[in-house]
């Protein structure tokens, strides 16, 4: 019998009012777009479930972090929730890591489009059109464990247990909603299965993040045909079972790792069962990170060209206003060593763009970052290694300048009580670097 199509909007990670993180100084007229970021991510949801008129609504955690204490953050969700409910959109949140069950439970009141799953396993919920179900959405809690101690990969691993359904619960598509959880003893007993062992995850380590590691053999008997996951910032789908398995990522990026173009899914099941996803982007301000290599000869025009080249390269969206980036300059020779000057790369940049004016997004470059150039240093000779030498001795000193003073043939005369107050205000590790730069430059050119 064949399905009745439908559609749904999947979105996680929404942190809304969590403030971007690593963004550096910015002029006055970008601070707005970047304080309202998350909140204009949500608005672009909220207006894709309207417009695309969706059947309902899943997020999948990580709604807002309770750490941060936003009211501004629960209010927007509220009106964005409540601009669904005008629109009989129904609405299922599962709590996340940043936003445990307990936070939703702060004097929330959700409108009653919403379905709030969390804190213990709930019920699984049927939605008819016309007196004809279509679908059925149920509540499977995940366990969260670290990592670290096993292989050292820094991620996360998602072990789901997944649960025995009875055949009155399951409808004609199966979707799971993940919570997940973050110990052992938060694991419903029912979700554990006859074998409480947490499945292996080696086949998983090779990815941005740990995929779920489900019990093969509680899947092979689950009827799921979508699992709906809010982890990692980009989005990824794989099969499990006979399902699919989806996370839509984040809808905005909040630090400079955070890079690429993010959004939410929309999901099209078909009348005879395919499921069609759909990319929809979200996020206004964007990270990205360009590197430019710099040979021996290269010119300053040559520099220009490849960075343009580079930002250009890059994918966008026509719904991205900002892009902070972070340039990356790696090489060696004289023009390389110019570029180390802030203020001549900084202008270089400012130059590069001028053909990029008035072109959308923007660029706002947040950092430059240089290889470092020990790195290119040249073969050591003998005067090589007496710089290397003298700048070791130098690293770990906290009186630099009677180093300094003593190392000349100033010692006895009045300029060194003269010199010495005024070396006293120098940032000695900021001194030490700029000997680093300058004398690997001379040594490296033969000046």
């Amino acid at each position: 019998m064949p399905l009745e199509p439908f559609r749904f909007l999947h979105a996680a990670n929404l942190y809304l009012d969590h403030q971007l993180r690593g963004v550096g100084p910015v002029p006055d007229h970008l601070r707005d777009p970047l304080e309202q970021a998350t909140l204009l991510a949500w608005e672009r949801i909220v207006d894709a479930a309207i417009t695309r008129q969706v059947d309902f609504v899943l997020l999948a955690g990580n709604s807002f972090d309770a750490a941060d204490h936003s009211l501004t953050g629960q209010v927007a969700l509220i009106q964005g929730l409540e601009n669904l409910a005008e629109h009989d959109i129904p609405v299922f949140i599962v709590p996340g890591i940043a936003d445990p069950d307990t936070a939703w439970r702060l004097g929330m009141s959700l409108p009653d489009n919403v379905t709030r799953f969390g804190g213990e396993l709930s019920e699984p919920v049927s939605l008819s059109r016309d007196g004809r179900t279509f679908c059925t959405i149920h509540h499977v809690m995940a366990n969260t464990r670290d990592l670290n101690a096993t292989d050292g990969n820094g991620l996360d691993e998602l072990a789901v247990f997944a649960p025995q359904f009875a055949p009155d619960e399951c409808g004609p598509f199966d979707i799971a909603l993940l919570e997940s959880v973050t110990n052992d003893a938060a694991i419903a007993p029912e979700l554990a299965g006859p074998d409480s062992s947490l499945p292996s995850t080696s086949d998983n380590s090779s990815i941005p993040f740990a995929r779920p590691a489900f019990d093969p053999t509680l899947v092979s008997k689950c009827p799921i045909e979508y699992w709906a996951l809010g982890e990692g910032i980009h989005r990824q789908s794989w099969r499990v079972g006979r399902g699919l398995a989806h996370t839509p990522g984040g809808t905005q990026g909040l630090s400079p790792t955070d890079t690429g173009i993010l959004g939410c899914t929309l999901v099209e099941v078909e009348s005879d069962g395919r499921v069609r996803e759909s990319f929809i982007p979200t996020a206004r301000v964007r990270w990205e990170s360009v590197t430019v290599a710099v040979a021996p000869q290269t010119t300053r025009e040559f520099v220009m060209q490849q960075l343009r080249n580079e930002l250009d390269a890059i994918p966008r969206t026509t719904q991205e206003e900002l892009w902070l980036v972070t340039w990356n300059i790696t090489g060696s020779g004289r023009f390389y060593d110019d570029l180390q000057d802030l203020d001549c790369a900084r202008r270089l940049w400012s130059d590069a763009l001028q053909s990029l004016a008035g072109s959308s997004p923007r660029f706002h470059l947040r950092k430059i970052q240089y290889t470092n150039p020990i790195q290119d240093q040249p073969s050591l000779d003998f005067l090589s290694e007496e710089f290397a030498r003298q700048l070791a001795s130098w690293s770990g000193a906290t009186n630099l300048a009677d180093q300094v003073v003593a190392a000349s043939s100033l010692t006895d005369t009045p300029w060194a009580g003269r010199i010495k107050p005024a070396l006293a205000d120098v940032n000695p590790q900021a001194a030490i670097q700029e000997a680093h730069r300058l004398g690997w430059a001379w040594l490296k050119n033969g000046i």
